[in-house]
């Protein structure tokens, strides 16, 4: 069930919100893989590629392992697609 976020807001300092961050690496058209330079509170990542919204639950991205900021993107982006998050950090 995701987290909503407007009411987490009231409890959620705002240090600990993050956004457009670029994970790494760097799209190359194989790497499918992420990592953000935190760990992130299960559902609330948000993954955008390029201008659009990626779905998550494994549509468009997954959750791998958010202890450790990684997600995992369904197909590859190209070297000039670009990769930017939003999430809390843990």
């Amino acid at each position: 069930m995701p987290i909503d976020l407007r009411k987490m807001a009231d409890t959620i300092s705002v240090d600990r919100m993050v956004g457009f961050e670029i994970p790494s690496p760097a799209p190359d058209g194989s790497q499918v893989e992420f990592t953000l330079d935190n760990p992130y509170e299960s559902t609330t990542l948000r993954v955008h590629r390029d201008q659009l919204a990626l779905q998550g639950g494994g549509v468009d991205f997954t959750e791998t392992t958010p202890n450790s900021g990684v997600f995992t993107v369904v197909s590859a982006p190209d070297a000039d697609e670009v990769i930017w998050c939003d999430y809390i950090k843990q």
